[in-house]
């Protein structure tokens, strides 16, 4: 195997990452349609990359040329640090969302690489975006929060609605520890 191309998560050529974290503890995603993988990486930069991608079935040749965009993203107050992304992307069309181990959930139109929403959730994320569609009633967000920015309190489970960031509802769950039973 040889290696096709590589995504250089510390990108010292452009300097663009927020912190020295070159690595990528997500999963990313790739449209078929239109040969396109989106990921976020614990650098904090979220990677749209078109594969331009050919398979030769005759030969068995594949080829890629892959070009890409790269947003960088943070709250004013947010910590560069705290821009890591430590869990996969959801996607619905073309609006990608994620959050970081800041607390920041980011819809991010890939169309325009522009942020269309972002809400600040209270404490880091570690857990994917899901998404869920009701028909007339729209589509649905669903997010969680960990305990670790705050000492003391609870963790939440957050459902917005995923075109405008609007709030729905919102579950505290009791504090619990290490050591105490769940």
């Amino acid at each position: 195997m040889k290696e096709m191309s590589l995504i250089d998560g510390l990108d010292a050529k452009n300097n663009r990452p927020y912190n020295s974290i070159g690595s990528f503890e997500t999963s990313a995603l790739i449209d078929r349609k239109t040969g396109t993988m989106v990921t976020a990486g614990t650098n904090g930069l979220l990677y749209v990359i078109k594969l331009n991608a050919e398979f030769d079935y005759g030969a068995g040749v594949y080829t890629q040329s892959p070009t890409q965009v790269v947003l960088r993203s943070k709250a004013k107050k947010e910590k560069d640090a705290e821009t890591a992304v430590e869990a996969s992307v959801a996607m619905y069309d073309h609006y990608v969302y994620y959050a970081d181990m800041g607390g920041y959930l980011r819809c991010v139109d890939t169309n325009s690489m522009a942020v269309a929403w972002a809400v600040a959730l209270g404490d880091a994320v570690e857990s994917t975006p899901a998404l869920d569609w009701h028909g007339t009633d729209g589509l649905d967000l669903y997010t969680a929060t960990e305990m670790t920015a705050k000492k003391k309190g609870d963790a939440e489970i957050k459902c917005f609605d995923a075109l405008t960031g609007e709030e729905r509802w919102s579950v505290r769950s009791e504090e619990r520890r290490v050591g105490k039973e769940c």
